[in-house]
């Protein structure tokens, strides 16, 4: 399992928070998606045998929000 955090580079609403939530959580292996707008930081849970960071960085990409990679932590 990994944990990954993004800075994501616009503003955000709540809207924002709940589009971005279900798209990730379509991903097969992504297990938590929590999101604060306040900060713009993004934290996925996910099981790397099933996905990756780089189809979660792809569909944040294709979904219009585009994020800096802070950091993952393997556990």
């Amino acid at each position: 399992m990994i944990s990954i955090q993004y800075a994501l580079d616009q503003p955000l609403d709540t809207h924002d928070e709940g589009t971005i939530k279900r798209q990730l959580d379509e991903i097969p292996g992504v297990r938590s998606v929590s999101l604060n707008l306040k900060s713009r930081l993004l934290c996925v849970d996910y099981d790397d045998t099933a996905t990756d960071e780089q189809a979660i960085t792809k569909r944040l990409s294709n979904m219009d929000y585009p994020a800096t990679f802070i950091d993952s932590i393997s556990f």
